[in-house]
């Protein structure tokens, strides 16, 4: 039952980061921001930016590389 209840938070995960970059360009650390907001699904960033990583791969999602608001580089995804 456990490996279920991963993998289904796993694709929840990934349909919450689609979600958020449906309404537009973010940069990662602001999508794990967000994510983190719900206490349910108890992300890191080192579950977000694999699910990143492999969605470019994938040909879902582009990476722009840019400057963020607090003047760090950065990839924004979209």
């Amino acid at each position: 039952m456990n490996g279920w209840i991963t993998q289904l938070r796993k694709g929840l995960v990934e349909l919450a980061v689609l979600n958020i970059l449906a309404g537009g360009e973010n940069y990662g650390y602001e999508i794990v921001q967000r994510l983190q907001d719900v206490e349910e699904l108890t992300v890191t960033e080192s579950t977000v930016y694999p699910i990143l990583s492999r969605l470019t791969s994938e040909g879902l999602l582009k990476v722009r590389v840019a400057s963020s608001p607090q003047e760090r580089r950065g990839a924004t995804f979209r």
